[in-house]
C-alpha cells in the first residue's frame, strides 16, 4: 500500500478484524521562540533555572544592543520602546526577532530599567545573547547585579576579564573583541534603578549614564562614561525581550494514521458499529475522513470537515460503521486527507 504526505491509509479485514499498523510519527525537536535560542545545546542543554534539560513551556529571555543609534534626549520610555522593537524587526539574520515583545534596558526620571522590563521582582527566568546559546544572567536579579559571572566565569574573551552583558546586536554579530565595546545609553545604575541626574531624557547640558558592552568590571555595564545626550552619533541600547518559551517544533511529524479500532455493536438493532481512528493534524487544519472497499476509489465518506485538535499533535474521531457494506471476506479502507 503506498502512502504519501498528502493521503493516509488504514486497512482493516473485517473477517479476520486485522488491522494494518502504520508508524507512529516522529518526536518532534524543541524550539525557541523567534528562531533564536537552540535548546538542545543553550547553557549545554540545560535550563538554568530548573537544573535538568529544556522541556516544553520553560521560559527565557533573549537580550541584544542596537547596531542602529539614536540620540538620548527624549524624556518618554514609549518612545525607546518603539526604538529596539523597531531595531528587532529589521534584523536580517533572525527575520522573527520583530514577532517578540521588547523593551529598552534602560531608564528615563520616572521609569526605571526595572519598571520598564517587569523586573522589579526576581521573575526566575535566564537571558541569552543572540548567539543562541550563551547564558548572560541567571534570571533577572543575576542581571541587576551587573551582569556579573552569569555561568561560574567572568572570563569570556581572550582580551581580558570581561563581565557578561548583551554584547552582541540585533544581527547576532557585533561583539567587539576588546574591554570596554561598544558605548551604551541606559540612564542606569547596576541594580536596574535610575541613575539620578545622569537619565536618558535629562536636560543638557547635563550627561546621560553609559554603559559598555564588554566592561571589565559589573557595574561599567551599566556605568561606564558620563557623555550628553546628543552626542554626535547618537548611542546604542540595550534591549531585553518578554519572556518566550520552548515549544516543540523542528522536521513535521509524519502525516499518519497512528491508531484504529473497530468496536461492534452490541445491538445491532439499536445501536451501531463504531470506527475510531487517530492521525497526526495541525491545530485547527481541516480534513476528509473516506473509505473504500477496493481501493479503486473513496466514495464513502465519514467526515468532510474533521477540524484538528487545537491542543494537540494529533486528532482522534469515532464514526458509525455498517458492516454490512463489506462484502463477506472483503476488505474495508479508511483514509484521511487534507480537506479545504
Amino acid at each position: 500500500m503506498k502512502l504519501n504526505s498528502k493521503s493516509l491509509n488504514c486497512a482493516l479485514a473485517l473477517a479476520a478484524l486485522t488491522v494494518l499498523t502504520l508508524p507512529a510519527p516522529a518526536e518532534a525537536q524543541l524550539v525557541g521562540q523567534l528562531g533564536v535560542l537552540d535548546p538542545q545545546n543553550a547553557n549545554g542543554g540545560t535550563n538554568p533555572a530548573t537544573g535538568v534539560a529544556w522541556a516544553v513551556g520553560d521560559q527565557y529571555r533573549l537580550a541584544f544592543y542596537t547596531s542602529t543609534k539614536r540620540d538620548a534626549v527624549s524624556t518618554d520610555i514609549a518612545d525607546y520602546n518603539a526604538f529596539v522593537q523597531g531595531v528587532a524587526a529589521g534584523s536580517v539574520a533572525f527575520p522573527e526577532l520583530g514577532s517578540g515583545t521588547w523593551k529598552l534596558l534602560g531608564s528615563t526620571q520616572t521609569v526605571s530599567a526595572k519598571q520598564n522590563t517587569g523586573t522589579v521582582t526576581n521573575d526566575g527566568i535566564p537571558i541569552f545573547v543572540l548567539d543562541g546559546t550563551t547564558l548572560i544572567a541567571r534570571d533577572s536579579d543575576d542581571m541587576w547585579n551587573g551582569f556579573g559571572d552569569a555561568s561560574g566565569s567572568n572570563i569570556r574573551i581572550a582580551t581580558g576579564p570581561v563581565v557578561y552583558a548583551p554584547f552582541l546586536n540585533e544581527e547576532g554579530a557585533g561583539d567587539s573583541g576588546v574591554n570596554h565595546g561598544v558605548e551604551i545609553a541606559t540612564g542606569t545604575n547596576p541594580n536596574g534603578t535610575t541613575k539620578v541626574d545622569q537619565y536618558l531624557g535629562i536636560v543638557a547640558p547635563a550627561t546621560i549614564n553609559v554603559g559598555a558592552t564588554n566592561a571589565n568590571n559589573t557595574s561599567r555595564v551599566w556605568n561606564r562614561f558620563s557623555r550628553l545626550a546628543t552626542q554626535a552619533g547618537g548611542f546604542s541600547f540595550y534591549a531585553l525581550s518578554d519572556p518566550l518559551k520552548i515549544s516543540t517544533g523542528g522536521p513535521s511529524a509524519p502525516f499518519v494514521i497512528t491508531a484504529f479500532e473497530y468496536t461492534p455493536s452490541a445491538d445491532p438493532g439499536m445501536e451501531p458499529s463504531m470506527v475510531t481512528l487517530t492521525w497526526t493534524s495541525k491545530p485547527g487544519a481541516n480534513y476528509a475522513v473516506r473509505y473504500s472497499t477496493d481501493l479503486t476509489g473513496w466514495p464513502g465518506e465519514f467526515d468532510d470537515s474533521a477540524t484538528g485538535d487545537p491542543d494537540s499533535e494529533t486528532t482522534t474521531r469515532s464514526y458509525p460503521f455498517d458492516a454490512a457494506i463489506v462484502a463477506p471476506g472483503g476488505n474495508f479502507y479508511i483514509r484521511v486527507e487534507n480537506a479545504p
